[in-house]
């Protein structure tokens, strides 16, 4: 057996994952920047033309921010809490506030 093949190899891994490396760089992962397309043709909206987002998710109804509705489900949980029923009831929030802001 060649022993130098292992240095080729592990050569050949290191340039091959820096070439990846570079290729995801490129890459543009910032969302407000993206434009969809689909499969016929038809084109995603952009802001100019529907507007900003209306209702603010800021706040629900009782004037309770999400971080401070979190951190009470955090307190309720250590407090001997069901984990399982905060943690739906948080998503159900989540949902219901975000629902609300497209009708």
């Amino acid at each position: 057996m060649n022993r130098s093949l292992p240095w080729y190899l592990a050569l050949l891994m290191a340039l091959s994952g820096a070439a990846i490396a570079q290729s995801f760089a490129d890459w543009d992962i910032m969302a407000d920047t993206w434009v969809a397309t689909d499969a016929i043709g038809r084109e995603m909206p952009l802001i100019d033309e529907v507007g900003p987002v209306t209702g603010s998710p800021a706040q629900d109804a009782v004037g309770e921010s999400p971080q401070q509705r979190a951190i009470r489900a955090i307190e309720a949980i250590f407090a001997g809490g069901d984990l399982a029923a905060e943690t739906l009831q948080l998503s159900n929030e989540f949902t219901d506030r975000q629902v609300a802001r497209l009708v």
